[in-house]
């Protein structure tokens, strides 16, 4: 399944803990092709919908969609900060390439 690297989990904390309603997990969906390569969501989730597999990760609790489950396999996911911007980098062996518009291709 997808994989979270310490900046990632320092991140996800940060917004988790920085958030006035309670949160349950992190969802992480594929919503499909961006440019040139899978373009993801991420939100805070209050709740597990009916259909979402959990995961536990570094203390983190995730939620993927049945459709997003096997597109996630084996990808690892990474917070950047650096000269281009920040925000969260994944590194999917799914993806047939990637894009320069945005890091979350």
């Amino acid at each position: 399944m997808i994989s979270l690297t310490t900046r990632a989990v320092s991140a996800i904390e940060e917004f988790i803990s920085r958030s006035k309603n309670d949160v349950f997990g992190l969802r992480v969906k594929v919503e499909g092709l961006a440019c040139t390569g899978l373009k993801y969501s991420l939100s805070l989730a209050s709740h597990a919908d009916s259909g979402d597999k959990l995961y536990s990760c570094d203390g983190l609790t995730l939620l993927v969609d049945q459709d997003s489950e096997s597109m996630l396999k084996d990808t690892v996911m990474d917070f950047v900060d650096d000269e281009q911007g920040k925000g969260f980098k994944f590194d999917n062996p799914k993806a047939t390439s990637n894009c320069s518009c945005s890091g979350s291709c």
